[in-house]
């Protein structure tokens, strides 16, 4: 992430977009760090972190200082002060910044969708007031794709989860997420409010419908597609992809709900 947001920052800086780059540095560590990567890390309670973890989080907050410090210079000199040892002379404001390294996009993508997934779940417990504290159960449709495959403990952890296993159909008395066009199923311990469901899913259906009719102009347009970008092109199909197995899997949905 931090590679991620360095080379986007540079750009951002060459072309003197400078509230761009406070902007990404704000998301870095605010969200990635402050928001998610600390409370992955976060040792259970009254439990030590493990030497390896502080030190890697130590490293990590190290690099964000100095991404930091053009934007907020005395509070980051502050803190990389007492982070470790210093010797005379020795400043934040002539130490060199980090550089941008090699980056896997596509994982970064899959976390994404695992945010986007641990999210949902935490909405499901507020709209159902459900405690944080009562462990869930989470079901994946073994029909869709699976967002989150290698992130399985990420999410049992931080969703508090009972279990998380596959399924081929929808179980009973449970309540379907979409994630992208993953689909997961979350059991209730009480009893689902139909209508409400069944109103929410079609909601849905409509807006990807129109979604996917927005994306279907855009690509009936052989201007567009003569002259616009590989790169371009080939996310306007992806997201037409992802759109129509969006709609077979809400219009599944909306058939099972209808069924209840």
């Amino acid at each position: 992430m931090i590679s991620e947001a360095l080379e986007g920052m540079n750009a951002d800086f060459a072309d003197f977009r400078l509230n761009e780059a406070l902007h990404r540095a704000y998301n870095l560590f605010w969200d990635n760090f402050s928001s998610w990567y600390l409370e992955i890390v976060k040792p259970d309670y009254q439990k030590p972190i493990d030497a390896k973890t502080l030190e890697a989080t130590v490293q990590f907050f190290d690099k964000l200082l100095h991404i930091l410090h053009p934007f907020m210079p005395y509070i980051t000199e502050e803190l990389w002060q007492t982070l470790a040892d210093r010797k005379d002379g020795d400043s934040l404001m002539i130490d060199p910044m980090p550089k941008s390294g090699n980056f896997d996009s596509n994982y970064l993508y899959a976390f994404e969708g695992v945010k986007e997934l641990i999210s949902e779940i935490r909405r499901v417990r507020a709209d159902k007031n459900i405690s944080p504290r009562e462990a869930l159960q989470l079901f994946a449709s073994a029909k869709t794709e699976m967002v989150h495959r290698g992130f399985e403990s990420v999410i049992v952890r931080l969703a508090n989860l009972s279990d998380f296993s596959t399924t081929d159909s929808q179980p009973t008395g449970s309540i379907s997420v979409m994630i992208r066009t993953s689909e997961y199923f979350i059991p209730l311990t009480e009893k689902i409010d139909v209508a409400a469901e069944l109103e929410k899913s079609e909601k849905e259906l409509e807006y990807a419908i129109g979604f996917l009719e927005a994306v279907n102009k855009k690509l009936s347009n052989q201007k567009f597609v003569d002259n616009a970008p590989k790169q371009v092109l080939d996310t306007e199909y992806k997201k037409k992809a992802d759109a129509e197995s969006k709609i077979a899997t809400l219009q599944s949905q909306i058939e099972a709900l209808k069924a209840q």
